[in-house]
């Protein structure tokens, strides 16, 4: 005997993308297989999973899954821009403050006037141990 099933037996997965980009629900019968959802996307954090973890069907009751958030790890580098001297690489996380490494570059005839972002003195300027966030979103960026 065939099995029938009515609306009543349909039940729904939402997703919550917890700050990341939307997530359509998904609708079906419990017991039968179903298409993962693309993961979502999120500026600064590389997705880590759902919470709790997706099954390989659908469950008996309606469910909402939650987006589990790792946030990127960045290096900062810095530049002596024809001074000298040394200087060790400084770890970030993203959305977290953290003080830039005193400079320890030195360059005869000139005042240390800031960190850029490039070797063109009128770009954007951070000053000398400066708290700062988010100077890049890409995992494992410099």
């Amino acid at each position: 005997m065939e099995k029938k099933y009515y609306p009543e037996s349909r039940v729904t997965l939402t997703f919550d993308s917890n700050g990341g980009s939307s997530v359509e629900a998904i609708t079906g019968i419990p017991g039968e297989t179903f298409t993962r959802p693309t993961n979502p996307t999120k500026k600064g954090y590389t997705f880590a999973g759902w919470n709790p973890g997706l099954p390989s069907t659908f469950p008996a009751e309606n469910v909402t899954y939650t987006a589990q958030w790792t946030p990127n790890a960045y290096t900062v580098t810095f530049n002596a821009n024809g001074g000298e001297g040394s200087m060790n690489d400084q770890a970030f996380t993203y959305d977290v403050k953290q003080e830039l490494t005193k400079n320890a570059f030195a360059r005869q005839d000139y005042n240390f006037a800031g960190w850029t972002t490039s070797n063109n003195v009128s770009s954007v300027r951070y000053n000398d141990g400066q708290s700062v966030s988010n100077l890049t979103d890409e995992p494992n960026g410099n």
